[in-house]
Order: structure tokens, then C-alpha cells, then sequence
């Protein structure tokens, strides 16, 4: 098969790259023309700006693509020159979205109301947030990343295009070499300065995670099995942690014995961990045969020693 990454040079690109290779397909990637990682000889990269992405129509046509798989799409904007770029050119279309479409992110986060208890875990039918732009609160400046992103805008613009089936991924907190949000080395840190803290509410609350080469090759899964077309998929780990149980994961993969202190919880706790962000994960793996390829213990072993190799000043 052709296959376009839109975005394909970041933190999860270059493995789903990878995949995509070993499989014996074509792959053209198309970013800005920095790249942080080796690629493959065979792949083929167009450099441009996204925002002028539908004036390169062309030359993505020329590359025929079977299926375009969108890495970074995170505006309305970027959902309407999606489907004006690739409608007549793709066959089909693999947007990658977030479990923060759910409505139980928002009540984590405390931007909607919490009527009645929500069901965890959530399945691809759950319902969504009400109020639009999550992140809105963090926003510096008119018009930056904070106020404009909503995936769930971009989600209604491609799964209504009736000439360009897409298929949907809700990704959880993703982690591994090459994390930038550093979800292990966040935690390694504490360890090393001593111990760790978690409230009792933090402590038990559970959050689904996928670990890097997992998620990679559920994306290429989705974008090489027909099945997939015009389907909507949650992608994680099969059960969720709880926070304590991922923080002694972390100590044993660290070969760290130290403490973890839990604190009584306080009011003013910036979320609500009485609600899990806990997702039904078993679409996937019931209808495209997902299954992880790597151990829980291996994935963070690998996360440990990455984080270590390229701690952060």
C-alpha cells in the first residue's frame, strides 16, 4: 500500500513509520522538514507548512495514497483543509484523536457538571464533552494552541466526509522512548531525589496508558486493514492502573525500592481522581485482532532507560 503521514517525525510517528515499512509498504511522510530520528532509506518526505497544505494537493496526489493517516490534527481548521486536500485523492483516512473527547475528562478537569456517576470504563460510545476546547484555561494569547484545540471539531468534520472514509483513534496517555511529557521520567525523578507523594484520591484513581510501540502498531494496523474503514476505536492498554500501581511499576522497572508516601487528600486537588479515565479498549482487539507485542515490563524497562539517557537539565 501508499501511505501518507501527515506528521510523521514527532514522538510516535517514527515508530508507526517503522511498522509501516517492515510490512512492505510505501511510506511518504510530510512535516516541516525536521526530523529528531532516523528514518528508513525507503520512506519519502514532502516538506510544507500544514497551514498551506491544501495548495500541495497535487503533489500528494502524485503519490497515490491508499490511506492518509493524520498524526497532528488538532483545530477545526485542520479538519476542514483535510478533507478539502485528500477528498478525490485518498481512498481512506486514519485520524488520530484523544480519550479527552470523553465527557468524564471534563469532569476530571471539572468543566462539566457531574450529574450522576459515569460508567468506567468507558466504551467508544460514551458520551462526549458538551463544552468545547479543554484546554482553553492555559491559554496565553488569542489564538494560540490552548484555545483553538478540540479534537472533537476535527473528529465531526472527517467522519461526515461521505468521499473519504475515515477511521477514528482515541489515544490514551501514551509512553515510552522519546515522550516529551515524560510520564515515566516524571516519576523517576522523585525517585531519585528520595521518595514519592501521591494523595490518597491520586493514589487510587486509574488512568489507561499504551506504551509507545503498542500504540504504533495499532495505528498501522488501522491504516492497512480494510475492516477498519468507517470505525471508531479506543487504543490502550487492556486494564488501567491505578496511579500507585503504576508509580511501584515504574520502581521496580528502576530497580528503586524507596518510599511512597500517601498523603491524606486535600480540596483543593486540581482534579476529581473520584472518576477514572478508564477506557473499554476491546474494540480493536475483537474486530482488527489488536494485540500488545510488548511486555508491561519491557515497555517500562525501555521507558526507564531512555529517560536516563536523555535526562533533562
Amino acid at each position: 500500500m501508499n501511505i501518507l503521514l501527515l506528521g510523521g517525525t514527532g514522538f510516535m510517528g517514527p515508530y508507526v513509520t517503522r511498522s509501516l515499512v517492515a510490512q512492505g509498504h510505501s511510506v511518504t511522510l510530510f512535516h516541516r522538514g525536521q526530523t529528531h530520528t532516523e528514518l528508513p532509506d525507503s520512506v519519502q518526505q514532502i516538506h510544507g507548512d500544514r497551514r498551506q497544505m491544501v495548495e500541495l494537493k497535487a503533489q500528494f496526489a502524485e503519490v497515490k495514497p491508499d490511506v492518509v493517516v493524520d498524526m497532528l490534527a488538532m483545530f477545526e481548521a485542520d479538519g476542514h483543509a483535510l478533507v478539502k486536500t485528500f477528498r478525490g485523492v485518498a481512498k481512506r483516512l486514519v485520524l488520530i484523536s484523544s480519550m479527552d473527547v470523553y465527557r468524564v475528562y471534563g469532569q476530571i478537569n471539572h468543566t462539566e457538571e457531574r450529574s450522576e456517576p459515569p460508567t468506567a470504563p468507558f466504551d467508544e460510545d460514551g458520551p462526549l464533552r458538551s463544552n468545547m476546547y479543554p484546554y482553553r484555561s492555559h491559554s496565553k494569547q488569542a489564538g494560540d494552541f490552548f484555545e483553538r484545540y478540540d479534537k472533537i471539531l476535527v473528529e465531526r468534520i472527517v467522519s461526515s466526509e461521505p468521499e473519504l472514509p475515515a477511521t477514528i483513534l482515541r489515544l490514551p496517555a501514551v509512553y515510552g522512548p522519546g515522550d516529551k511529557q515524560h510520564r515515566v521520567g516524571t516519576y523517576l525523578k522523585e525517585m531519585e531525589s528520595g521518595d514519592v507523594k501521591l494523595s490518597s484520591a491520586q493514589a487510587q484513581w486509574r488512568w489507561t496508558r499504551g506504551y509507545v510501540e503498542d500504540v504504533a502498531e495499532a495505528i498501522a494496523l488501522a491504516a492497512t486493514d480494510e475492516r477498519a474503514s468507517g470505525r471508531l476505536y479506543n487504543v490502550g492498554e487492556p486494564s488501567a492502573l491505578t496511579e500507585l500501581e503504576w508509580v511501584r511499576a515504574i520502581a521496580r522497572a528502576a530497580q528503586w525500592d524507596g518510599p511512597v508516601t500517601i498523603e491524606e487528600s486535600s480540596e483543593s486537588d486540581k482534579l476529581d481522581h473520584q472518576i477514572h479515565l478508564e477506557a473499554d479498549t476491546n474494540r480493536i482487539r475483537r474486530e482488527l485482532g489488536f494485540a500488545e507485542t510488548t511486555s508491561h515490563e519491557e515497555g517500562l524497562k525501555r521507558s526507564v532507560e531512555w529517560e536516563r539517557a536523555n535526562r533533562e537539565e
